[in-house]
């Protein structure tokens, strides 16, 4: 149900028919495909969700309203990631060398354009505090190559611990989120730091420059990535404020729906806004920008700045001032 009070739709507005068929049964996906039709034709439901493809395209083709419920392409290069680190893993001895290289490049013109020099500076040094706050974590050694390049030396064990097997990357994240920096990540691993350090310099040559990603580099023949860090998260923890979570909380709508609003009132510098708008920004219906309007609304995080007429027929169009 959160997926639909995340876009303002009233769980008492919905009522769902729950299919429930044991999936070793042989004939599991007829039976599905009968629950579903019979369900749509004795008008118990106004739609059907389902994740078997050959059921969604056959009602498809027999304009049987249907969603196929699939996973993003993101979900699948994630698990596939995870699997090949797992394997990567699982060839290893307990606790092998690992050398991290970090190499980080100013976003091309970023600092020029918006004449921040100091603000180069100050990215410089967030990014260096993460590297050493990451280095402590995993109880290793930092090294300064030069301004823009380091290297950490760790045990893998830890570092497999503190990353949850590479699927949580904090010093990729974090230097991507709060920094104009643009940082390549490569951790080597090697029974030696000579070997280690020589796999993290093969990671780092299959890096982009212009992208934030990491490679995991077993051995030659075995290279993970590129890891990014949208694969990790898609909305970092760390962005999200209390305030927001406030909100999320008081309104009833989710977090993910919260952030895009207020990210979007920050692009237009707090001018007011239409239900129109909003739609368009989200990705939904009207209607259902409307619901949301309507609940902020009731909470007092929206009101009406005014009325516009935008067209010569019709009623004129509410004119909205976010206050948060």
């Amino acid at each position: 149900m959160s997926a639909f009070t995340s876009i303002g739709i009233d769980e008492s507005e919905v009522k769902a028919h729950i299919i429930n068929i044991d999936s070793g049964d042989k004939h599991f996906v007829h039976k599905i495909d009968t629950e579903h039709r019979y369900n749509y034709n004795k008008n118990l439901c106004d739609f059907c969700i389902t994740n078997i493809r050959s059921i969604y395209v056959k009602m498809i083709q027999e304009n049987i309203k249907c969603v196929l419920l699939a996973p993003s392409k993101e979900t699948y290069i994630y698990e596939i990631r995870r699997l090949m680190i797992s394997h990567g893993l699982n060839k290893l001895n307990d606790n092998h060398n690992v050398i991290i290289k970090l190499k980080l490049y100013p976003k091309s013109d970023f600092y020029i354009y918006n004449k921040t020099l100091l603000q180069e500076v100050m990215d410089l040094n967030k990014a260096r505090e993460y590297a050493a706050i990451f280095s402590e974590n995993v109880r290793g050694v930092i090294i300064s190559a030069s301004e823009m390049e380091f290297y950490i030396l760790c045990k893998s064990a830890l570092l497999e611990s503190e990353t949850e097997n590479f699927t949580k990357l904090d010093l990729l994240q974090s230097i991507a989120a709060h920094t104009a920096l643009t940082v390549n990540i490569a951790i080597g691993y090697g029974n030696n730091l000579k070997k280690a350090k020589a796999n993290a310099e093969t990671g780092l040559k299959h890096s982009n420059p212009n992208s934030n990603q990491a490679y995991v580099v077993y051995d030659a023949e075995n290279i993970v990535g590129p890891i990014e860090p949208n694969e990790i998260i898609s909305i970092y923890e760390e962005l999200i404020d209390e305030r927001l979570i406030q909100i999320s909380e008081l309104s009833g709508l989710s977090i993910n729906t919260i952030y895009k609003i207020d990210t979007y009132v920050k692009q237009k510098r707090n001018s007011p806004v239409t239900s129109k708008e909003l739609s368009i920004h989200l990705g939904i219906s009207t209607r259902t920008a409307d619901r949301i309007v309507s609940r902020l609304e009731k909470c007092g995080l929206i009101i009406e700045a005014g009325r516009q007429v935008i067209k010569e027929r019709g009623r004129p169009t509410r004119i909205l001032k976010i206050m948060f």
